[in-house]
């Protein structure tokens, strides 16, 4: 039975997540402790397949600029890429397969089965409604309000900034996707932030809410306020950065409405009525950015142009 249920979620994966079809050319790309997963895709595919390659290796090859000549070759010969690993950074991955536009990217981020099946139960349809309202209108926004019940008030130019949708499914929206899905993202204009951040939580560090504040100015975070184990973990993840390494890069706000805090950093930043924030650095052209800290807000209302779209994380909009 436990057999049955991986290879139906793996099918339903293929099908109605990445829409493979006969004539796909499909890489499998697995870290070591996901094989075993990986290969109930490899044998699943293979059954309706011509072309499937499957491979083991360390993700970090796919680092920004590191990828290897092999597999960079294979990466512009196929046309469909499923990467199965535990805890993936699916944006530095996003930003990394960007060189590749004809190529479909599923991201599955763990080795787990059971999880896997469980998150492949979510109602995919409902999922990517909420989730393209939100970035369709981040797409087209110039002004971004965001507040919290717990003292969040900060405000960003988001004028010709691109809302980045992620519903766990190839819709038409953009040619990558990921498992655990749910979550829209925008990135700021550079140095328009301004206001200050009340967050509750770290991604990864437990589901019990400590909050800390942090005041921005200018898009840099000046300070950290509060004794909490939230604060102490961002003062140690910006110990040893300054001036524009503190730089508010991007915000998300997770959309999915089974997704749980506490079994993941990858999943905490996906739960329906959260919003994340994110400090880095960006490039010299302030096009790719290096996320050094992430942090969680509870229950944020959402307003682009005065328009407000989440009310306590509660999508708004018909």
């Amino acid at each position: 039975m436990k057999n049955q249920r991986i290879r139906k979620s793996s099918r339903t994966c293929l099908e109605k997540c990445l829409l493979v079809r006969p004539d796909d050319s499909l890489l499998i790309l697995s870290g070591r402790q996901a094989r075993s997963l990986a290969e109930v895709f490899y044998e699943i595919a293979m059954s309706s397949q011509s072309r499937v390659f499957f491979l083991q290796t360390p993700m970090h090859v796919l680092r920004t600029g590191t990828v290897p000549a092999e597999l960079n070759a294979l990466l512009h010969t196929i046309n469909t890429l499923i990467l199965i690993d535990s805890e993936l950074n699916s944006h530095q991955l996003h930003d990394t397969l960007s060189a590749y536009p004809n190529l479909r990217v599923l991201c599955i981020s763990t080795a787990s089965q059971s999880t896997f099946n469980r998150w492949m139960d979510t109602d995919f349809t409902r999922l990517a409604n909420s989730t393209n309202k939100i970035s369709d209108l981040l797409s087209i926004g110039n002004r971004l309000l965001l507040h919290t019940p717990d003292d969040t008030r900060v405000t960003m130019s988001i004028k010709r900034r691109k809302g980045i949708a992620d519903t766990g499914v190839i819709n038409g929206h953009g040619n990558f996707c990921s498992l655990p899905a749910g979550e829209v993202r925008i990135r700021p204009e550079p140095g328009s932030v301004e206001g200050r951040i009340t967050v509750q939580l770290v991604p990864g560090n437990g589901k019990k809410p400590e909050a800390a504040q942090l005041i921005v100015s200018k898009g840099l975070v000046k300070q950290i306020r509060g004794n909490s184990a939230t604060a102490e973990n961002l003062r140690k993840a910006l110990r040893n950065r300054s001036g524009q390494g503190r730089s508010v890069v991007e915000f998300s706000f997770g959309t999915n409405f089974d997704a749980e805090f506490g079994k993941s950093s990858i999943e905490d930043v996906k739960v329906q009525g959260s919003a994340t924030v994110a400090i880095g650095s960006y490039d010299n052209k302030n096009s790719a950015l290096t996320v050094h800290a992430k942090a969680i807000m509870l229950s944020p209302t959402l307003s682009i142009d005065g328009r407000t779209v989440l009310q306590n994380g509660m999508l708004t909009l018909p």
